[in-house]
């Protein structure tokens, strides 16, 4: 045992014990402190350190785990439905809160186009919003087929040729479109029917006519061959007719001239219009507005003449529909000849049957060729059409006045007001009236031409709806602008 300096009246230690740091006192409040000492085991040299084995590893306790007192009368709470509901609600006020505060200060146009293009492009509209102007000009160049509005708009394309008129309607091109339909229709219905089906009909008629009489002429002289010959036959020179030289070739000119300048002033009024694609009740309704229009001026211009310039108008409708007729007869036989070839290879005797159906239908055509049939059907076509549209046209022009008085007797009017406004009125509906039915009587009437003369499966009444429509709107317009 050594016992160091210092540490007398202290327990002896021995040397060999490793050193044991001894716990810090803690400081006890006294009338006269003194410092605390420490009193520490002297470390052994370093000759015994080495041969001293290293201490064991100190272990650490885990502090106890500090409990809460339980207490007594605490109860878990429960959660009812109408707890989700009032925070559910909560939630909701929030965000309407937020929304309507930032809605005040926002710009509403602006949103409602954001909103608009975001649907349209399926972005969301907060994407949207920050580059409107951007996406608004891709959507307006993707939205509008510029090689459509060059062809089907020539007009149009060259008036947005131009940079400032562009500007000003570039937003409004469909808008534009429908305006340039609706007035190409108007100047169709002019142009077209009335001017070119006016010379068409005439044409058609003067040359179905000459047809009829070279035919007579040629079937006369067959059946009668000792009929008188002129002088020119007996000295051994060519026949010469003098009517035939100059009526007949008077009459064959002016159809010569008169039909190809009809079509090409119907082909002229087809592409005015808009396409059957591209036509709306609009279109269609200034087409009749247009028609009715010039009818009722020829009518004013020249009431007699009236009668045969509207006759040739109902001609040249006969004429279409005798087109019409040649062609679906021409493809029908096409088909039935295919099909007859085909059943005759393979031996069917069903061949015979659709032959012989084949044959039908070629003496349906030879008739529609027939300068008789043509002639008999034009001038009867041009009949009912030029009868109704006379009647419709004076009617309009007179005002209809026995109707208009009796309309105007409406006792909750004042007199002089009464008048005014009820002859007005009932001129306007009279007219739209009398248009409607009487594109309805001309339709009837011009299909009954067709069965009894060329087309025995005519469909009657076909579309009468749409014409009756178009007619009585047109009518009416045309009213109120007379």
């Amino acid at each position: 045992m050594v016992t160091l300096p210092g540490t007398e009246g202290t327990d002896e230690q021995d040397i060999n014990a490793p050193a044991v740091r001894q716990p810090e006192k803690q400081d006890t409040p006294t009338l006269d402190p003194a410092p605390a000492q420490e009193t520490l085991t002297a470390a052994p040299p370093a000759e015994t350190m080495k041969e001293t084995p290293p201490p064991p590893p100190e272990v650490k306790l885990a502090p106890e785990p500090v409990t809460a007192a339980p207490v007594e009368d605490a109860e878990p709470k429960e959660i009812g439905y109408g707890d989700i509901i009032e925070q559910r609600n909560m939630y909701y006020n929030r965000d309407l809160r937020q929304s309507l505060a930032q809605s005040m200060t926002a710009d509403r146009t602006r949103a409602a186009r954001a909103a608009q293009l975001a649907h349209k492009t399926g972005m969301p509209p907060d994407m949207v919003e920050p580059r409107l102007k951007e996406i608004e000009a891709d959507m307006g160049l993707h939205d509008i087929n510029i090689d459509k509005v060059q062809s089907d708009y020539p007009a149009l394309a060259m008036f947005l040729s131009d940079q400032w008129a562009a500007r000003l309607a570039s937003d409004e091109i469909p808008v534009w479109q429908r305006v340039t339909d609706t007035m190409g229709g108007l100047a169709g219905g002019v142009v077209g029917p009335v001017v070119g089906g006016t010379l068409r009909g005439a044409g058609e008629t003067l040359g179905a006519f000459e047809d009829v009489r070279q035919e007579g002429m040629a079937r006369a002289r067959a059946a009668n061959p000792n009929m008188p010959r002129t002088a020119a036959e007996l000295l051994g020179l060519p026949a010469f007719d003098p009517v035939d030289a100059i009526a007949g070739t008077m009459v064959r000119a002016t159809a010569g001239i008169l039909t190809p300048v009809g079509e090409v002033m119907q082909n002229i009024g087809e592409n005015m219009a808009p396409p059957p694609e591209r036509a709306t009740l609009a279109s269609d309704v200034a087409g009749g507005v247009g028609q009715t229009l010039a009818n009722i001026g020829i009518t004013a211009l020249a009431p007699y003449a009236s009668l045969g310039l509207l006759a040739a108008q109902g001609a040249s409708q006969q004429t279409a529909m005798m087109e019409g007729e040649a062609a679906r007869i021409d493809g029908y036989m096409a088909y039935l000849d295919g099909e007859a070839a085909r059943l005759e290879s393979l031996g069917s005797p069903e061949s015979e049957a659709i032959r012989n159906q084949i044959a039908d239908l070629q003496a349906r055509r030879e008739n529609i060729d027939d300068p008789e049939t043509r002639l008999a059907a034009l001038l009867y076509g041009g009949a009912i059409t030029g009868a109704t549209e006379r009647v419709q046209a004076g009617a309009m022009l007179k005002s209809i006045p026995g109707l208009r008085e009796a309309l105007a007797g409406v006792d909750s009017l004042p007199a002089p007001l009464r008048s005014a406004a009820a002859r007005y009125m009932a001129g306007i509906t009279a007219a739209g009236a009398g248009e409607a039915v009487q594109e309805i009587i001309e339709g009837f009437g011009q299909d009954v031409v067709a069965q009894a003369f060329y087309n025995p499966d005519v469909d009657y009444f076909e579309g009468w709806e749409q014409d009756a429509a178009v007619g009585g709107i047109s009518g009416a317009i045309a009213q109120a602008g007379v």
